[in-house]
């Protein structure tokens, strides 16, 4: 039971870090079209830093 919770809430987890993935690269290139100078590096960084936890998530589900 514990470990079927467990399963479903780091599901939830990778659900929701890949619809902020989604959200941030459109949310990047929406910038850049309204300025192709837009310095695009913060949310590049966020999407590296999700993509990470996304990593480490399937990392340790499949343990």
């Amino acid at each position: 039971m514990v470990n079927s919770l467990h399963h479903k809430q780091m599901m939830s987890f990778h659900h929701s870090s890949t619809k902020k993935i989604n959200y941030y690269k459109l949310k990047g290139l929406q910038n850049w079209e309204r300025n192709h100078k837009y310095d695009e590096e913060p949310l590049r960084n966020q999407i590296k830093e999700l993509e990470e936890a996304m990593k480490q998530t399937k990392d340790f589900m499949t343990e």
